[in-house]
């Protein structure tokens, strides 16, 4: 009898040992694909709004030579030159309104995902874990591209070569494994080092940004 008691304490750890391992490696995945999945859907709206920038660009190229052009007529006094250059300047502000649109969208999208990016990953682990702590870093503007020539009305937009590096988010994420039998005998055994490691919290990073694949720009998991 004496040796089945001293075997109790054993018992009970392997109680908690068993599920707890369990739980905490089930925790960790389904944080980690909590991450991954937040992350690339960021960067995949955003893709959608470079690509539609990048689209502008032939247009914007075309409007930009023909309104220099138009201004050399005018300064050269050619007949119909004023008109001309009215109707070339009307037809950039229209294209520079929706470059600007792109943009300020990116901005705000970004903003948006910021702002709402602990509520979101809250509710995708609301059965597993306990969030304990979140923060989305990174980028803090729209897309980091390069106006070419950087003062034109239209100007083409690129990609510099640090594109990658400077869109990159990172989430970083800290829960706390959610186990009946844990919550159940943690305050039994609030000084035993085992509770606190099985029950503690479990830590994580995910970083992802924007890689040219095949001449357009796709989401894609990065290094932290």
């Amino acid at each position: 009898m004496a040796f089945l008691i001293g075997l109790l304490p054993i018992t009970i750890s392997m109680l908690i040992l068993v599920p707890g391992i369990s739980s905490i490696a089930s925790v960790y995945n389904a944080s980690d694909m909590a991450c991954r999945k937040q992350v690339l859907r960021h960067q995949m709206e955003q893709s959608q709004y470079l690509d539609n920038l990048l689209k502008l660009n032939p247009r914007a190229r075309q409007l930009h030579r023909r309104l220099q052009l138009a201004v050399a007529d005018v300064a050269l006094g050619i007949p119909g030159s004023q008109v001309r250059l009215m109707k070339v300047l009307s037809q950039s502000k229209s294209h520079a309104l929706k470059q600007k649109t792109i943009l300020q969208s990116s901005r705000l999208h970004h903003q948006q995902s910021k702002a709402f990016s602990e509520s979101h990953y809250r509710r995708a682990l609301r059965s597993v874990a306990n969030l304990q702590r979140h923060s989305f870093s990174g980028r803090t503007g729209g897309l980091p591209v390069k106006a070419r020539p950087p003062f034109a009305l239209t100007p083409t937009y690129v990609a510099p070569l640090n594109f990658t590096q400077q869109q990159k988010v990172k989430v970083t994420w800290a829960t706390r494994p959610s186990h009946w039998l844990t919550d159940l005998l943690r305050p039994l055994f609030q000084q035993v080092d085992l509770v606190a490691f099985i029950s503690g919290p479990v830590r994580g990073q995910c970083s992802a940004s924007l890689r040219k694949v095949n001449g357009r720009w796709r989401p894609r998991l990065v290094s932290t």
